[in-house]
């Protein structure tokens, strides 16, 4: 149960990170999407135009440990790019928001 209470934590933290950036007019025109992939696994990339974050660079970074569990990520041209194998959904989240959370602005 202590699992679902981390995972809860991070989605609040991912809502409070997006209600900041709502300002009625940046969610018309950018946002977060999450997406699964063929390989499997999945591909998030959260838009960070007009926020405090929109030119904050991160080289590109890749842990694998095994064929489906992996990780990638950076952060380029206004965007966090990250993708990982089928159970590292959390785990992409979670360095999204240590990002934001650690070069706040």
């Amino acid at each position: 149960m202590k699992q679902l209470s981390n995972d809860t934590d991070l989605v609040k933290g991912i809502e409070a990170w997006f209600r900041a950036q709502c300002d009625g007019d940046w969610e018309h025109n950018h946002g977060f999407s999450i997406e699964t992939t063929d390989n499997p696994g999945w591909y998030v990339e959260v838009d960070l135009t007009d926020t405090a974050w929109a030119d904050h660079v991160m080289p590109f970074s890749r842990d694998t440990r095994r064929d489906f569990d992996w990780i990638q990520f950076e952060v380029r041209g206004g965007k966090f790019i990250g993708s990982g194998g089928v159970s590292n959904l959390s785990e992409i989240l979670r360095r999204f928001v240590s990002i934001v959370t650690a070069s706040e602005k």
